[in-house]
């Protein structure tokens, strides 16, 4: 490491510094009068980006229903279907948020080891038409 080489910061009105591409700081000077421009984020940081947004609003979206469906029976007023009480249900649905969390791993390398990409397409695309008929 070459200690003739000293660390100048140059405080500017916002108190934030940016270094250029050489290496050094910008002056105030170029701070100030030069444009800033950040560059363009590609379209697939976008896409996965939107991908992952769109999984989180249906996991969290399904986890109201999912609570709903456990807790409450047929014949109460919010209509469910196991009838399981608040206690059971909210028991059941951490359950299932433990699994949904803990199970990618060693389903990945299942997936990888034993099926293979072709056969694990064919099963998960059953999987979405179920949902879509539901």
């Amino acid at each position: 490491m070459d200690d003739s080489l000293e660390k100048v910061e140059v405080k500017v009105e916002s108190g934030v510094t940016w270094p250029t591409p050489e290496g050094s700081l910008a002056s105030d000077e170029e701070i100030r009068d030069l444009r800033h421009v950040s560059a363009p984020l590609p379209m697939r940081v976008w896409l996965a980006a939107t991908i992952g947004m769109a999984e989180r609003v249906s996991y969290y979206g399904t986890q109201t229903l999912f609570q709903n469906y456990l807790q409450n029976g047929p014949n109460d007023l919010v209509p469910g279907a196991m009838g399981l009480g608040k206690s059971r249900a909210t028991t059941v649905n951490l359950a299932f948020t433990v699994l949904v969390n803990i199970l990618p791993p060693p389903t990945s390398i299942l997936v990888d080891g034993c099926l293979g990409r072709y056969r694990a397409l064919q099963i998960f695309t059953g999987y979405v038409n179920g949902c879509l008929i539901l």
